[in-house]
């Protein structure tokens, strides 16, 4: 419906414009011309407006996605690699309960945005995350928190407008 307005809207503009400015004669085939750069324009806008929205959702889940894969090659390279990751996790206040917890949320909710598979929540079980992990690393590092709230604020953006190209929320459809 937005699409329709906004070609009729487009339309209409490029006729006011035309009819101020040329004569009888050159009026039909200019404005011809001008609504087929419009109508395609509008359709490029559109379309790329279609895939920018996946590639936003497969970007932001990739976050997640990128750092729980690192965190497996850090406690798989070392025998002691699960317990330095629980020690850096009570350096910060959080309990070794959250180890496996944290690592299970980032895999399974970066996995399944990744997929667009229940866009809707991952986004706010992401979201939720993010803004816990600002609160709780961001006490150490304030650039650590700007990141995570910019993250949780790219999640609810998503979780608002879950429906994405290239996912397997609209194979559903």
């Amino acid at each position: 419906m937005n699409q329709k307005i906004l070609v009729a809207y487009s339309t209409q503009a490029l006729m006011h414009q035309q009819t101020k400015s040329s004569s009888r004669k050159s009026y039909s085939h200019g404005l011809r011309a001008e609504l087929y750069f419009a109508h395609k324009f509008i359709y490029k806008v559109i379309l790329m407006n279609k895939y920018l929205s996946a590639l936003g959702r497969i970007f932001l889940a990739s976050t997640f996605l990128g750092v729980v894969v690192l965190k497996l090659i850090a406690i798989q390279s070392s025998p002691e690699g699960y317990a330095q990751y629980k020690q850096m996790l009570s350096q910060v206040g959080l309990g070794e309960n959250f180890a496996p917890l944290l690592i299970l949320i980032e895999l399974i909710g970066g996995a399944t945005l990744f997929l667009g598979f229940k866009t809707k929540l991952s986004a706010y079980v992401l979201a939720a995350l993010a803004v816990f992990m600002a609160v709780v690393v961001g006490r150490f590092s304030p650039e650590t928190f700007f990141i995570y709230i910019g993250l949780a604020g790219g999640f609810l953006t998503l979780a608002l407008n879950p429906n994405t190209t290239c996912s397997l929320d609209n194979l559903k459809k």
